[in-house]
């Protein structure tokens, strides 16, 4: 009986080792998602923008959009803080990261800062939202 069982055991372990062996290797590569040819959404970041954008923690994200046709995104944020903050993070935070901010100008109401890594442009256009707070269009060209 001891016998029968190592025997059965052996084959078992031959079998799971020969499965093992042959055959392609698996795929690990991550397909990227589908760009939609057109999506509305709220309240997050859209996939398409890049993952390490920055945004202050105070930012509240409002109406955002993925236009897959054009390839491009967009999104409205806002903030309570004045445009002079805001400029301020994003002037010190993007080239931080590594993004190369392509201008930056505007007065005390309204402000845009153009940018660009890894072939992705962007602009964001702030506007005066009242004492205290304003609001940012993000967009992205990702085509």
């Amino acid at each position: 009986m001891a016998t029968r069982r190592t025997v059965i055991a052996i084959v078992v372990a031959i079998a799971v080792l020969g499965a093992a062996c042959t055959g392609d290797a698996p795929d690990t590569t991550t397909i990227p998602p589908e760009i939609p040819d057109l999506e509305f959404g709220s309240g997050a970041v859209p996939f398409t923008v890049p993952g390490d954008f920055p945004f202050p923690d105070s930012a509240v994200i409002g109406t955002t959009m993925i236009d897959g046709v054009n390839g491009r995104s967009e999104m409205n944020v806002n903030f309570p803080a004045a445009i002079a903050e805001i400029v301020m993070y994003y002037e010190t935070t993007l080239p931080a990261l590594g993004f190369v901010i392509t201008d930056s100008m505007g007065a005390e109401n309204e402000w845009d800062i153009g940018h660009a890594r890894d072939g992705v442009a962007g602009t964001i256009h702030l506007t005066f939202g009242g004492a205290g707070l304003s609001s940012g269009t993000f967009a992205f060209d990702h085509s």
